[in-house]
Order: C-alpha cells, then sequence, then structure tokens
C-alpha cells in the first residue's frame, strides 16, 4: 500500500488498475465565463463564496484535454476547488477478480501529481471517495456498486484518509448514493449509506480532525426503480439516529427542465423544485 504523502508523488505498483473509463460529468463553467466577459474588469466571488470545476477525464487521467492545459484554464475563471472523484475500483489492484487479493495496493500517482499541480496555483481539492466498487467487494462478484462489503469498503477509506493525511482539508462521502447505479439495491441503499459514510467519517477523523466531511452527494430526484428522491432518502438514512457532519453534498441539477422552471412540490430537490429558486 502506498503512504507517500501528496508532496512526493507515490510509486505506481504493478498490479494497479489503471482509470479506464473515467466519470464524465459535464464542465459547468458557463456562469464562471459569462461573469469574466460581461466587465472589462475580473468578477469577484462573494465573501466565502468559491468557484469550483470538476473534469476527471481531464485533471485527473488526462483524456482529452492534459492537467496542465485544464489547470490552466482552471485559472482563468478564478477557480478555487476542484471536485475531484477516487472511483474505488481505479486505485486498487485487481478490481476486476471476484477473490479479493490477500496483499491490496491502492495507488494514488495521478491524484498525488494533480494535488501538487493544483496546489501551485492555489487551487484546493475535494476529494469524493467513490464507486464502482471491486467485484471482490460486492455482493454478485461484479464491478458496480451492489451490496457493496462494508468490511472492504472501510479499508477503502481509511487508505484514502491514511495517504492524504492532513493535506486534503475537505471529504465527500460517496457519489448519488440514492441512485440505483451507484447504490443498490435501492430498498437497501439508506441504511447501506448510513454504514459507509459512518465508516469513512470515522476513518477521515483518525488522520485529520480538522478535515471538512460532507455528507450526500444525493441525486437530485427520484425515479421509479432508478433512484430515490433525496428528502426521503435523507429520512430513510436518518431513521437510524443522528450522524455527525461538516455539511451536505447534493446535485441540484436538472437536465430536462430550466432552472426557473415551476417543479412539483415533493421530496426532490433539484433547482425547479426548491422554492424562490
Amino acid at each position: 500500500m502506498s503512504h507517500a504523502p501528496p508532496s512526493h508523488p507515490s510509486t505506481a505498483h504493478a498490479n494497479t488498475v489503471p482509470i479506464s473509463r473515467p466519470l464524465r460529468i459535464l464542465l459547468v463553467a458557463a456562469l464562471a465565463v459569462a461573469a469574466l466577459g460581461a466587465s472589462r474588469t475580473p468578477a469577484h466571488a462573494a465573501r466565502g463564496m468559491e468557484v469550483a470545476l470538476q473534469d476527471d477525464s481531464s485533471f485527473v487521467s488526462q483524456i482529452g484535454l492534459k492537467r496542465k492545459k485544464a489547470l490552466a484554464f482552471a485559472a482563468t475563471l478564478h477557480v478555487t476547488r476542484l471536485r475531484v472523484n477516487i472511483p474505488w475500483v481505479a486505485v486498487v489492484n485487481k478490481a476486476h477478480s471476484s477473490r479479493r487479493p490477500k496483499k491490496r495496493h491502492y495507488d494514488f500517482t495521478s491524484y498525488d501529481a494533480l494535488f501538487n499541480k493544483a496546489r501551485a496555483k492555489g487551487i484546493r481539492l475535494q476529494l469524493t471517495i467513490s464507486g464502482f466498487a471491486p467485484a471482490w467487494a460486492t455482493g454478485n462478484g461484479q464491478v458496480g456498486c451492489y451490496r457493496m462489503k462494508l468490511k472492504y469498503f472501510k479499508e477503502f477509506a481509511h487508505a484514502v484518509a491514511k495517504h492524504f493525511g492532513h493535506h486534503i482539508d475537505r471529504y465527500s462521502i460517496w457519489n448519488e448514493p440514492n441512485y440505483k447505479a451507484w447504490n443498490s439495491p435501492l430498498s437497501d441503499a439508506a441504511s447501506m449509506y448510513r454504514k459507509m459514510y459512518a465508516a469513512a467519517y470515522s476513518e477521515i477523523r483518525k488522520y485529520d480532525p480538522r478535515a471538512k466531511i460532507l455528507f450526500g452527494e444525493t441525486a437530485p430526484y427520484g425515479q421509479s426503480g432508478r433512484s430515490i428522491s433525496p428528502l426521503k432518502f435523507l429520512r430513510d438514512v436518518f431513521r437510524g439516529g443522528k450522524l455527525k457532519a461538516d455539511g451536505y453534498a447534493h446535485h441540484p441539477y436538472d437536465y430536462h427542465h430550466a432552472p426557473n422552471a415551476r417543479g412539483p412540490h415533493n421530496d426532490n430537490a433539484a433547482l425547479n423544485n426548491i422554492p424562490g429558486s
């Protein structure tokens, strides 16, 4: 297992799994571009407000756009934070085998490089400890997120927390745990996420008591058989009691409706479901 701090990039292991299918998330920068172009003087964020981007393909795996060029572009937008997913399957060895390797190796080389390059430009990272899970850590023996094995997830969270230590000031636990592709079956999604969040929170706190840990990263709306409405999901999670968190992370986008389109008053939480948005 690699434990070199980010300022000293870790050595890659021969058995590590490369990021072959990086998570492709739309780079939403239209508002920032508009703000910069609307005036001859640079726009400045309100006090305490961050300008953040995500593009794992460019910043981490450098598919399409090289990291150097992506960071230069981010700097022109006055970006102060990058949200970065760490897919479990992408950093652990023998991820596609249904048999758990006796020795697990975690390779964070690409993330160390990004940390150092981003820090040089005054940009901090928010790391999302996320899936897919390796085949040996799921209930059906396939890479994915079906009935993930909590003991193995805790080891993954431990590896991330120990490796980065105090270098990362903000973490988020899992990506869209109310969505079937990321946490299934949906009937157990809330209870499973509660256990995963609590385990990751505990592991991060062992190595950095000051890091901010965000709950959620929930998807914006429910769809029959595909996802649970975020407000219902939260109620289900907290039926098990209180949890400690430094904030709540949520994805409020809706690809089918404009932000100002009037939405239904239900347990969804897309922009058009939020009164006054």
